[in-house]
């Protein structure tokens, strides 16, 4: 099991890391990009206005169908925000509201990036959304693009 979460901790950190910088009109528009890895979801939020990245997030959803109850219990009760923030390694400052929770049968973490804290990395507020894209697809991410 940890393994796994190392694994998808660590496709997630490389998502982060591969997008880039571009030019856009003034639009608001969603990018979310889903992947399965193993029996998580996960899906990266990126909100836009024009050029310029204004929302970041996360979510994993975590299926455990074939748990039975009292593995339930054991899982749902690790600390998985402090899992996942430590495996963010240089954007874990940036790493905020991560909020954990159990819906039915499905362990669900969610999360917020302060941008003002990744300046000066390779994932700041100046990137667009086809760069975005084009990245995460590069990951095995399918990306849909909506206009807010």
């Amino acid at each position: 099991m940890k393994m796994k979460k190392t694994f998808l901790v660590g496709t997630l950190a490389a998502a982060l890391l591969l997008t880039g910088c571009g030019k856009e009109d003034n639009v608001e528009r969603r990018l979310v990009c889903s992947q399965k890895v193993s029996i998580v979801d996960v899906d990266m939020i990126a909100d836009f206005k024009g050029d310029n990245l204004e929302y970041l997030g996360l979510k994993y959803s975590m299926g455990l169908d074939s748990y039975n109850d009292a593995q339930i219990s054991a899982v749902s009760s690790q600390d998985m925000c402090s899992t996942v923030k430590t495996a963010m390694s240089g954007y874990s400052e940036a790493f905020t509201n991560c909020k954990q929770s159990l819906e039915g049968k499905t362990l669900v973490i969610t999360a917020d990036f302060d941008l003002d804290k990744m300046a000066g990395t390779d994932l700041s507020k100046k990137t667009s959304v086809e760069e975005a894209t084009k990245a995460l697809e590069s990951q095995n991410y399918t990306c849909k693009v909506t206009n807010k």
